[in-house]
């Protein structure tokens, strides 16, 4: 219900920016001891509908699996924005995963201080509710997810301001070697004007 009043909502107010985006990422997952891996991940990041670099990401962490079904991660993300400035980001998560026949469900509680405007950071508090549908026998698993952001120790305004639908395909031609295509519209509400992107993201990820 909440995602469905936050698109409805979207409509209903004024659109400052509506961007086409491109998010592609290398991902690196090394298996250290047991249950404990060391994380690495670069991202490239363009707007302007496609036609200019926005941002690299290079983020840096652990994750530590407790359960099958319960793994936490802590990461260090670091932020080369175009205009030559940089910004360091701190970044927690714990994520539940439990699957039902061919159904994978995961929920992700997520804190991040984000500077999501300039010269402004927020401690987001982002959930993020997803579900998989494996297909035996074949490489292609297609995904969604629904997240909100909720903003804490704030006080100007309403705390939820933003959401993200995701829909994509994960594909697996070798075993731990994955490739990701999906789209996402990512949108503003709660606010007298708001900003929406729409992102297409491309992700290679390796588990050693």
């Amino acid at each position: 219900m909440l995602f469905c009043f936050a698109s409805f909502d979207a409509k209903s107010q004024k659109i400052k920016s509506n961007d086409l985006q491109l998010w592609s990422a290398f991902d690196l997952k090394y298996k250290i001891i047991n249950d404990l891996s060391f994380l690495f991940s670069e991202e490239m990041r363009f707007d302007e509908n496609i036609d200019q670099f926005n941002c690299n990401l290079i983020d840096l962490g652990f994750q530590y699996k407790f359960t099958s079904y319960l793994r936490a991660s802590a990461v260090y993300r670091f932020k080369s924005k175009r205009d030559k400035t940089n910004e360091s980001i701190y970044i927690v998560a714990a994520t539940a995963s439990f699957d039902i026949k061919n159904f994978a469900f995961s929920h992700r509680t997520r804190w991040e201080n984000e500077p999501y405007k300039e010269n402004e950071k927020e401690n987001n508090l982002r959930n993020r509710f997803g579900v998989k549908y494996k297909i035996k026998n074949f490489p292609i698993t297609p995904y969604t997810s629904a997240e909100v952001y909720y903003r804490f120790l704030y006080d100007k305004g309403d705390r939820f301001n933003r959401y993200k639908l995701r829909i994509g395909i994960e594909y697996e031609p070798i075993k731990k070697q994955k490739i990701e295509l999906d789209y996402t519209y990512d949108s503003e509400f709660n606010m007298n004007k708001i900003d929406i992107k729409r992102i297409i993201g491309v992700t290679y990820s390796i588990s050693i």
